[in-house]
């Protein structure tokens, strides 16, 4: 410790009575009363500045140290075939047919990560599947290794920027294949991609201002042959929330990739919606004034003061959902707030 020296309670300063009162001497010598005792006046106590509520703690999407189970807001693209009927003339094709299903928030279209396995249970509503052990590739989780994985975990990003990436929400992405794609029997194939994460605390909300986000594409936009028909340049997606109101407004402008069809023009895709102020969901719709594409999104803010902002979504046009012709959009997109 620091010395042996104890000090006591202190002293309290007192002025006896008598020396309050003004008194006289009898007798000889004149004599003069004594001075009256002036006491401080105490200083005001001063009001204590509030204390801001401090914002909440959210843990990171991105931290797989234990075990985690999220629920999802997903799509699912189904692509079918169905060959010619036997004894069809040579060069006959088969029937393709493409439909595309968007699920809300909940936890059939979400997953579990076990630890101590290293591994990852998957849901789309009643197929459930297994991936593990997966390993990690950069920030993500994949299986296999490689670039395009059967199954992956991981945040939105920026891809010139690795470290510019979303710590509060991710996606997952898989696939089921059923039967043989050689052209020549029935197939199925059917991909699944789920966005999950932390959302914000309505109380943590800002309450005014506009937030304008930084968007990051999770997946390609595909036509009826699989063949992706639009890049997605991340300068082309805006999207900003007013606070006060929960109003979202943006757009998407897509241009063609190398593999689209001559004739294929830049699109631009309206995007308006709301954040629920009660419980930091959002939901909307795209529609386009200069094309028949029109469709939905539902996701969610995330993290602390609505940092960053995702949501799932399908864009179709008049003949893509579960028709030959026309392309269908979908997958999950989201990104950060700028400036946050």
């Amino acid at each position: 410790m620091f010395g042996a020296k104890r000090w006591g309670p202190r002293a309290l300063l007192t002025v006896p009575l008598a020396a309050l009162a003004l008194t006289g001497c009898g007798g000889g010598g004149g004599s003069s009363a004594a001075p009256p005792v002036v006491l401080p006046t105490p200083a005001p106590t001063p009001t204590p500045t509030p204390t801001p509520a401090p914002s909440p703690a959210y843990p990171l999407a991105t931290d797989f140290t234990g075990d985690r189970d999220y629920p999802g807001w997903g799509v699912e693209s189904v692509a079918a075939y169905t060959p010619p009927p036997a004894g069809s003339p040579a060069g006959t094709a088969g029937t393709r047919r493409y439909l595309v299903n968007i699920a809300n928030e909940t936890r059939a279209a979400g997953f579990t990560y076990a630890v101590a396995t290293n591994s990852y249970t998957v849901r789309w509503f009643d197929l459930i599947k297994t991936y593990g052990p997966t390993r990690d590739f950069l920030f993500q989780d994949r299986i296999p290794i490689s670039a395009v994985g059967d199954f992956t975990r991981s945040p939105a990003w920026n891809n010139d920027e690795s470290t510019d990436y979303t710590r509060y929400f991710g996606a997952i992405s898989w696939s089921e294949l059923t039967g043989n794609n050689s052209g020549v029997f029935p197939y199925q194939t059917r991909n699944f991609i789920s966005l999950y994460g932390v959302t914000t605390q309505p109380s943590d909300l800002p309450a005014s201002g506009v937030a304008n986000f930084r968007f990051f594409p999770f997946l390609g936009f595909y036509g009826p042959a699989g063949t992706s028909l639009y890049t997605i340049p991340q300068r082309n997606l805006a999207v900003s929330i007013d606070w006060a109101t929960g109003a979202i407004r943006g757009t998407f402008i897509l241009e063609p990739s190398n593999a689209a069809p001559a004739g294929t023009t830049t699109l631009t895709i309206t995007v308006e919606g709301s954040v629920d102020k009660g419980s930091s969901r959002a939901s909307g719709r795209f529609f386009s004034a200069t094309s028949g594409y029109a469709g939905s999104f539902t996701g969610a803010v995330f993290g602390p003061r609505g940092r960053e902002f995702g949501f799932a979504y399908r864009i179709d046009n008049a003949n893509a959902n579960g028709g030959a012709g026309g392309e269908g959009l979908w997958g999950v997109t989201g990104g950060r707030q700028l400036g946050f």
